[in-house]
C-alpha cells in the first residue's frame, strides 16, 4: 500500500510532515520488536517482507483464488482485527469496518462451498459444521439458520435443531425487536411432526456463540503455517499478547500492508464492466476545515466528468454526499445507491500544491480495483480532475464522450482565484437558505469578475438567482431576468454547459410561459446529458403543465433513480403524484421519505395534502401542522394548513392563520397563488382572482401547476378561471 494512503488513514488530522515522522517511527518500532527483521519494507509503497512474516489474510485470499474453499475456511478464525479501534482516525475505522464485512462475506461463501461439497459426498457432519460456522458469521440471517437446522436434522440431531430454532427466535426478538422469519418456525413444526430419530450429538450452540476470538490474524494453532524465522515467532508472540493493545497503529499498519499485498492479484474479468458508480465525498486531510469547499469541489467535478461517460450511470451529488463522515461498508453504500463500484479518496492542500488519493472499489465484493496518488500544483487542479476521470473510466472499460478534447492548461493566478471562489460559492449554494444563496451570488459574481471566461461561475450565478424566490423573499420579476442574463452569458462561453441549459429551459416556463419551448429545451439537454437530475426533475413539472401526467411521473422517477437519497427529489415524486391526481401514490412516496428523514417538512406537507384528498382529514391536519412546526413556519406550508382548515369548514381558524402569515412576512415577497387557493377554499372567489391576477403580473412560479392542482378544483366552473388558463397558455383544467 502506498505510504500516502497509510498516512491518510492513520493520521488524518496531522500535517504531512508530522504524519511522515510518525510512520517512520512506527516502522522502526516494528523492526525493533521483530528482532531487527524487516516486517515492512518499501520506499513509496509499504509491503510485508515474506521472508520475515506471513499473513493469514493473504493465505485466506490465496486459497479462494486457487479454488480451495476448505483451505480458505480453515484460515478464517473470526472477525478481522477484533477489538481494534482507532477513534481518532475515522478513515481507518471506516476501512476496518469495510474489511471486516468483506472478509466475513468471503468466509461465509467459502463455508457454503464446503457445505455443498460435503453434501455431494455424504459428509453430513462436515456439512453441519460448515453451516454452524456460517451462522456464527450471520447470526440473524434466516437462510443460514434454516440450512444449519436442516444439516443438524440430517445428522439425526433433531433436538439440537429444535433448540437452535428457539435460540434464534429469542435472539431476533431480543436484539432486533422483530418477529422471527416464519420459515424457522415452520421447519421446527415439521421436525416435531417427523418420526423419532436416533440422537447423534450435543445441542447446537446459539447463533454467534463460541465464535473465535480476536481476528483472522489469529488462526487456530493446529492450522497455522510454519514459522519462517525466529524473529517472526517473536513478533507474533508479542502481537498475540495484550501488549499489542498499546501499539494499535502498528497493528493497523501491518493489516493495511497485508491486505494490500493480498489483493494484488487481478480480479476476475467477469466483474467488469460496471455500469453504475458513486463518487463519495473526498476527505479533506488539509487540517483546515476552511478547505472543505476544495475537497467537495473536486468530488463534484469528478461526478460531472464521469457523468459524461457513455453507458455509465453516476449517482448524483446529493445521494453520494449523504454518506459523508459515516463509517458505512461499501457493500451497503452500493446497495443503497444501486451502483456496482464506488470512487473514494482524500484531498490534501499544502500551500500551492495538492495531493489527491483516489481509489475505485468494487461495491459487491469490496475489492479495490484501482488506486493512485496524484501530486500536482494547485493551478493544475482542472487537469488533474480530467486525469482522474479518464483513469476511472479506463478501469471501467468505458470512454469519455469527448476523449479527444485538449487537456486544460494550468490556470493563471486570476483563473485559479476565480476557480476557488466558484467552489466556495457552490458550497454555499448547496445549503439552500436565503442567506447562503445571497452569499453564493456574491462569490459567483466575484469569480465572474476575476475570470470573465469562467462559464461555471456564470451558470452558478444563474442557478442561485433562480432559486432565490423559492428559498428567499426576492420577487420573481427581479430574480428571473438576472438568472436569464447569467445563463445566457454562460452559454455564450460554453453552449453545452448542462447547468446553464437547465436554467434556461426552466426560464422558458417561469418567465416566458413558453411550455412547448421549455419541453424542447429539456429534451435536447437530456439527450446530451441524461444524468442531469435537476433537468429531469424540472422536465417532470413541465410535462405536468402540458397535461402529460403519466410521462411526468415516469420522468421524476428517473430522477429518483439517479439521486435516490436526495430529499428534494423524493418530495418531487410525491408532488408530481399529487398533481397527477394520484393521492395514494403521493402519500406512499411521502411516507417513504419520512421513514428515512422524519424531520423533512416538505414530505409532511405533501403527505398532508394527499391525505386530505383521500378524505383522511384528522391525519391530514396533523401532518400539515407538523410541516409548519418542523419548518419554523415556511409560508408555503402555512398556506397549505390554512387551505386545509378552510376546506374543512374552519373558516375562523383559516383566516387567523392567513392574518398571522401576512404579519410575519410583512414587506417581503409572498406567493399570491398560495394565498389565492386558501381564499378559494373559503368561498371568497373575488379575492382569489384578485390574487391570481397579482400572481400573473409577478410571474409567480405557483402558476405552473395551477391547471392540475387539486386545490384549484373549486374554481373550475368560474369563467374567470378558464380565461386565466387561456392567458397562461395552459392546456387543461383540473
Amino acid at each position: 500500500m502506498s505510504r500516502e494512503r497509510v498516512l491518510a488513514h492513520l493520521w488524518p488530522d496531522s500535517d504531512l510532515e508530522r504524519a511522515r515522522h510518525a510512520l517512520a517511527q512506527l516502522v522502526y518500532s516494528l523492526r525493533r520488536s521483530a528482532g531487527g527483521a524487516n516486517l515492512v519494507v518499501g520506499d513509496t509503497e509499504l509491503r510485508l517482507d515474506p521472508a520475515s512474516v506471513t499473513s493469514d489474510v493473504g493465505d485466506f485470499l490465496a486459497a479462494l483464488s486457487a479454488g480451495e474453499p476448505a483451505r480458505a475456511a480453515a484460515c478464517y478464525a473470526g472477525s478481522f482485527l477484533e477489538g481494534v479501534h482507532l477513534p481518532e482516525a475515522p478513515e481507518f475505522e471506516r476501512w476496518l469496518e469495510t474489511e471486516r464485512r468483506h472478509l466475513a462475506t468471503l468466509a461465509w461463501r467459502a463455508l457454503d462451498a464446503v457445505a455443498r461439497e460435503g453434501a455431494a459426498v455424504g459428509d453430513v457432519e462436515g456439512v453441519a459444521e460448515a453451516r454452524r460456522r456460517q451462522v456464527q458469521i450471520e447470526p440473524y440471517d434466516a437462510p443460514s439458520n434454516l440450512a444449519y437446522m436442516e444439516a443438524l436434522a440430517a445428522c439425526g440431531r433433531r433436538e439440537a435443531a429444535l433448540s437452535h430454532a428457539r435460540t434464534y427466535e429469542r435472539l431476533v426478538r431480543a436484539e432486533l425487536e422483530l418477529e422471527p422469519d416464519p420459515r424457522i418456525g415452520a421447519l421446527a413444526d415439521r421436525l416435531r411432526a417427523a418420526p423419532p430419530m436416533p440422537s447423534r450429538g450435543d445441542p447446537a450452540p446459539a447463533p454467534g456463540a463460541g465464535a473465535a476470538t480476536p481476528a483472522i490474524a489469529a488462526a487456530p494453532a493446529a492450522q497455522a503455517a510454519p514459522e519462517p524465522a525466529a524473529a517472526t515467532t517473536e513478533a507474533r508472540r508479542r502481537f498475540g499478547t495484550r501488549r499489542w493493545l498499546a501499539a494499535l497503529p502498528a497493528v493497523a499498519l501491518v493489516a493495511f500492508v497485508a491486505l494490500a499485498a493480498a489483493r494484488r492479484s487481478p480480479r476476475p474479468p467477469a466483474e467488469l464492466p460496471i455500469d453504475a458508480i458513486a463518487v463519495l465525498p473526498f476527505a479533506n486531510l488539509s487540517g483546515d476545515p476552511a478547505n472543505d469547499y476544495l475537497s467537495d469541489g473536486v468530488t463534484e467535478d469528478l461526478i460531472s466528468r464521469l457523468s459524461q461517460v457513455d453507458g455509465l450511470r453516476v449517482a448524483a451529488r446529493t445521494s453520494s454526499f449523504a454518506f459523508r463522515g459515516r463509517a458505512i461498508p461499501v457493500q451497503e453504500i452500493g446497495r443503497a445507491l444501486q451502483v456496482g463500484a464506488v470512487v473514494e479518496g482524500s484531498f490534501r492542500r499544502e500551500g500551492d500544491t495538492v495531493r489527491v488519493v483516489t481509489r475505485l472499489v468494487h461495491a459487491r465484493s469490496g475489492f479495490e480495483l484501482w488506486s493512485r496518488t496524484y501530486d500536482r500544483p494547485m493551478g493544475n487542479l482542472l487537469h488533474l480532475q480530467d486525469e482522474v476521470a479518464l483513469a476511472v473510466a479506463s478501469q471501467l472499460r468505458r470512454e469519455l464522450r469527448s476523449p479527444a478534447r485538449p487537456a486544460p492548461a494550468a490556470m493563471s493566478a486570476p483563473a485559479l482565484h476565480a476557480y476557488t471562489l466558484t467552489l466556495r460559492a457552490r458550497y454555499a449554494w448547496h445549503l439552500r437558505s436565503e442567506a447562503a444563496l445571497r452569499e453564493a451570488i456574491v462569490l459567483f459574481d466575484s469569480a465572474r469578475v476575476a475570470d470573465p471566461a469562467n462559464a461555471a461561475a456564470l451558470a452558478g450565478l444563474a442557478s442561485a438567482w433562480l432559486l432565490l424566490p423559492t428559498y428567499g423573499s426576492v420577487p420573481p420579476r427581479e430574480a428571473y431576468p438576472r438568472a436569464r442574463a447569467a445563463a445566457d452569458s454562460a452559454l455564450a462561453l460554453d453552449p453545452q454547459l448542462a447547468e446553464a441549459r437547465a436554467v434556461s429551459a426552466l426560464l422558458h416556463e417561469l418567465q416566458d410561459w413558453d411550455w412547448v419551448g421549455a419541453e424542447r429545451e429539456f429534451a435536447a439537454l437530456l439527450e446530451q446529458s441524461p444524468n442531469t437530475v435537476t433537468a429531469r426533475h424540472w422536465r417532470a413539472l413541465n410535462l405536468l403543465v402540458l397535461g402529460r401526467a403519466a410521462e411526468a411521473r415516469a420522468e421524476v422517477r428517473v430522477a429518483a433513480r439517479l439521486d435516490p437519497l436526495a430529499p428534494s427529489i423524493g418530495a418531487a415524486v410525491a408532488a408530481v403524484d399529487y398533481f397527477a391526481g394520484m393521492p395514494d401514490s403521493a402519500a406512499a412516496a411521502a411516507r417513504r421519505l419520512l421513514a428515512s428523514d422524519s424531520l423533512y417538512a416538505p414530505a409532511r406537507n405533501w403527505l398532508g395534502l394527499a391525505l386530505l384528498e383521500r378524505g383522511d382529514t384528522a391525519e391530514a391536519l396533523r401532518q400539515l401542522e407538523l410541516a409548519v412546526a418542523q419548518s419554523e413556519r415556511v409560508p408555503v406550508f402555512v398556506a397549505s394548513l390554512a387551505y386545509a382548515r378552510a376546506r374543512l369548514g374552519h373558516a375562523d381558524s383559516a383566516h387567523a392563520e392567513l392574518a398571522r402569515l401576512r404579519s410575519e412576512v410583512r414587506g417581503r415577497y409572498l406567493s399570491p397563488v398560495s394565498l389565492a387557493l386558501v381564499h378559494a377554499a373559503l368561498g371568497e372567489r373575488d379575492e382569489a382572482f384578485r390574487l391570481l391576477a397579482q400572481a400573473r403580473e409577478a410571474r409567480d412560479p405557483g402558476l405552473l401547476t395551477l391547471a392540475c392542482d387539486p386545490k384549484a378544483r373549486v374554481l373550475a366552473g368560474d369563467p374567470r378561471y378558464a380565461s386565466l388558463l387561456a392567458t397562461l397558455g395552459l392546456p387543461r383544467t383540473p
